[in-house]
């Protein structure tokens, strides 16, 4: 099958970026691996991309193009136009197939059902399916800008998404961005990020590769599950690569960038990324169809204050990225979340003209890129330091054991599959065993504590997961803190969030106000708000309610004259310490 030329989708048809985009695409791949690709493909029926589908065997499937004959090797390995025929019943059929498809470690099928895909480039399928052999497989790679002391919630689908990767034998490369990150990313902003200083950057790059490094080594007791994808026991799991691209960046002058790089790439294609387009409002004057004018001139008031020089030349490193490690390291894959498909594709098209003279040259073969939905909020806001609302970040000094384990078990019902598939090593039928029993009994919230525990130990380990699990037992279920030795105390909260008090031993009328101490612990945001929560009974001092606003924290609250517990509602606690 050619491409037309022309690729349809929800916002019309438009030219084919090629060679990003697909020549041919072989079954059974859903829209959502490649939803702008040829007409011909998307011209399929709905019954393509059901999970019945999915589930049928290939003698049994019917034919998705009437008259056409099936080129190519099928899904899941096979000669070229030999599929793999089997001869059992309907219902051995499908367990046959579904076993041969683990069995042979279709990784790019593993992720599209756990919903990693968002986007891929025209022949990212053929590359995550075929099989990794010899002593120097296939790279692939994420960057991490260090524009914040440690990574977030948001990341980690990109960051188990590696772990897919590298437990099909692929060398998984963890980028810090050393030297992007001293420019920013404009991706998601509408603003420009203030720029950090070189000392907080080299800090924040240092914490972010350490947690790169152990989130895509962790290893997980068997309790937690087999990995999803069933792997080839003669494939080695190789040491992920830790680099920063300040290395090759620092030697490397303006005038030779310019001259060696720059040249490359053309204007109009850099005006056409998304994030480019959007800062500087040239979507918002041109009509519906209307041709698309690189020339045009920007409207500021789309975002405020338009887009830096510094800014705009963010996607030109990013690209240079992929080809230096195209070059020295053998990645062949790019993965990010789906604002980055804009620099992706910008790495790709660089890497196809700059090795055009090279014997390989089909680049677009060799050098692919995906892209992960990104992490949304209720509201449907993406979650992400650009979006101004991270709660929840993955080291422990940011955000306790306590809340991180939380943060996950009060996860809505509605998103706990999801994150399940996203977020643990855990297979599908687990995941479906888990749904099953959370669907019997949501109450329980089955689901999200699984969730909670497989995160936790991926993320932080099993002694933090242990320690968190002790913090829970603590602070919501029934124990009376007074039977409890000081350092039982400890022990159970020393997870929990904490706030440091002067009590004195005698004036109890220079003891703390309580609803100063709420307040200035964070607890409540308000002196009003304590005391709407003290008329609505929601306020409790080491489980008992308070019902006068104008309470001090005495000595005699204090257990083992130190400690002391203050609940806000059902979920809020705080650990109040005075010194003895």
């Amino acid at each position: 099958m050619l491409c037309t030329g022309l690729r349809s989708g929800r916002l019309g048809r438009r030219l084919c970026p090629s060679p990003l985009h697909c020549n041919s695409l072989p079954r059974p791949f859903p829209k959502s691996l490649h939803k702008d690709t040829c007409d011909t493909y998307l011209g399929t029926t709905q019954e393509d991309t059901c999970d019945k589908y999915l589930d049928t065997p290939p003698s049994s499937r019917k034919p998705r193009l009437s008259g056409q004959a099936r080129a190519g090797p099928r899904h899941g390995g096979g000669e070229s136009g030999a599929g793999r025929v089997f001869h059992a019943g309907p219902s051995a059929q499908v367990l046959a197939w579904r076993g041969q498809r683990r069995a042979m470690g279709s990784l790019s099928q593993v992720l599209a059902e756990r919903g990693f895909i968002n986007d891929t480039t025209a022949h990212a399928h053929e590359a995550m399916q075929a099989p990794v052999k010899g002593p120097d497989p296939p790279a692939v790679y994420c960057g991490y800008d260090p524009t914040a002391p440690s990574l977030h919630v948001g990341n980690l689908a990109t960051l188990l998404c590696l772990r897919h990767f590298r437990a099909c034998g692929w060398q998984v490369i963890g980028l810090v961005g050393g030297a992007t990150g001293r420019i920013g990313d404009p991706s998601g902003r509408s603003t420009e990020r203030p720029l950090l200083s070189e000392a907080e950057i080299d800090s924040n790059a240092a914490r972010i590769a350490q947690c790169v490094e152990h989130t895509l080594c962790a290893s997980l007791p068997h309790e937690f599950g087999r990995n999803a994808v069933s792997r080839d026991t003669s494939v080695r799991l190789r040491d992920p690569v830790m680099v920063n691209n300040v290395e090759w960046y620092q030697g490397m002058g303006m005038l030779a960038f310019l001259r060696d790089i720059g040249k490359h790439v053309r204007v109009s294609s850099m005006l056409n990324k998304t994030a480019v387009k959007s800062r500087l409002g040239l979507t918002s004057k041109r009509a519906e169809g209307e041709t698309e004018d690189p020339l045009e001139q920007p409207d500021r008031n789309a975002s405020g204050e338009g887009m830096s020089y510094t800014e705009f030349s963010y996607q030109l490193l990013q690209a240079y990225d992929f080809v230096h490690l195209f070059r020295h390291h053998r990645c062949r894959m790019q993965v990010g979340g789906s604002d980055q498909w804009g620099n992706i594709t910008a790495g790709i098209s660089l890497l196809h003209s700059l090795e055009a003279e090279s014997p390989q040259k089909h680049i677009e073969h060799a050098a692919h890129g995906l892209t992960i939905p990104l992490l949304m909020t209720a509201s449907g806001q993406k979650i992400g330091k650009s979006a101004g609302n991270v709660a929840t970040w993955l080291h422990d000094d940011m955000t306790s054991h306590l809340d991180f384990y939380q943060y996950f078990v009060r996860l809505d019902d509605a998103d706990v599959q999801r994150f399940l598939l996203l977020f643990t090593m855990l297979s599908r039928e687990e995941v479906d065993q888990i749904m099953q029993e959370h669907v019997k009994h949501p109450e329980a919230r089955k689901a999200q504590t699984e969730l909670a525990r497989h995160v936790t130990a991926i993320v932080r380990g099993s002694s933090a997961l242990e320690s968190a699990m002790l913090a829970t037992a603590a602070l919501y279920q029934q124990c009376d803190i007074g039977s409890l030795s000081l350092s039982e105390i400890e022990e159970r909260y020393k997870d929990a969030p904490s706030f440091t008090i002067d009590v004195p031993v005698e004036e109890s009328a220079a003891c703390p106000l309580l609803a100063d101490v709420c307040v200035q612990s964070k607890l409540l945001e308000s002196k009003n708000a304590f005391r709407r929560l003290v008329t609505s009974g929601g306020l409790y001092v080491n489980d008992k309610k308070v019902d006068d606003a104008t309470m001090r924290i005495t000595r005699e609250f204090l257990y083992h004259g130190t400690v002391c517990v203050v609940r806000a509602g059902k979920k809020k606690h705080m650990v109040l310490r005075a010194p003895q």
